[in-house]
C-alpha cells in the first residue's frame, strides 16, 4: 500500500514538472531528468 502511494507521488511530481516545462518552453528531456533526480532524492530521504 505504501509503495502505491509513492508511485502516485512520483506521477504527480512528473505531471507538475511537465506543466512547468511547457510554460517555460524547456526541453522535455531536461524536465524528466530533473524529475528523476528529485524523485531519487525524495525516495532516499523517505526510505533512509
Amino acid at each position: 500500500m505504501y509503495q502505491f502511494t509513492f508511485v502516485v507521488q512520483m506521477i504527480e511530481d512528473y505531471l507538475s514538472g511537465v506543466e512547468t516545462q511547457n510554460i517555460l518552453g524547456q526541453d522535455r528531456q531536461k524536465g524528466f531528468d530533473d524529475w528523476q533526480r528529485k524523485s531519487t532524492r525524495n525516495f532516499k530521504q523517505d526510505h533512509g
